[in-house]
């Protein structure tokens, strides 16, 4: 097998430094080629593509779609080295979360800032989003308050925010997609 190989890479070998010239506009031809076909190549997140239709799962599927509606999510990640329970990146953060309202087919937008709080004191009980005012504005305390409060939380500590780290948020939109965009 080696020698046929051997013998075999020796002959393409010969052929090229025989060939230089030939060599060089069939490597033109092919890359031309190469990259015509390229260019007709399609990506394709939906999944429905693996599945002939009449599929029995995939019937189930645009029917449940049909009646409840097909959602799609979109996780935007903050990475601030300084940290992100500072004015200014928690700002980016409302932002950030206001402009993901205004995508097409949103119905849901969870960040740390539109976080829904609870607080209890004494007989009372708050809640409201965990940043209620503009970032700029809040105290040192406030911010302190906040990064307790986010770290502390099961449902922020791990998801949204970073359990390890307090440099990392995400941003999750969740969009309703209309049957066509499936």
């Amino acid at each position: 097998m080696m020698t046929r190989l051997s013998s075999f890479l020796a002959a393409v070998t010969r052929f090229v430094t025989r060939h230089v010239a030939l060599t060089l506009v069939l490597s033109a031809l092919a890359a031309a080629a190469y990259g015509f076909g390229v260019s007709k190549v399609e990506f394709s997140t939906a999944y429905r593509i693996f599945f002939p239709e009449g599929d029995p799962g995939l019937t189930a599927l645009t029917r449940l779609e049909d009646v409840f509606t097909k959602t799609d999510n979109v996780l935007v990640v903050i990475h601030r080295p300084g940290g992100v329970f500072d004015r200014r990146a928690l700002a980016a953060v409302q932002r950030a979360t206001e402009a993901g309202w205004q995508l097409p087919h949103a119905s849901r937008v969870d960040s740390l800032t539109n976080f829904q709080h609870f607080e209890s004191t004494e007989d009372d009980i708050v809640q409201g989003p965990l940043v209620a005012r503009p970032a700029r504005e809040l105290s040192d305390d406030e911010l302190a308050a906040i990064q307790q409060a986010a770290l502390g939380d099961p449902v922020l500590s791990g998801s949204l925010v970073s359990r390890k780290s307090t440099r990392l948020h995400s941003i999750l939109i969740t969009l309703r997609c209309l049957p066509s965009f499936a």
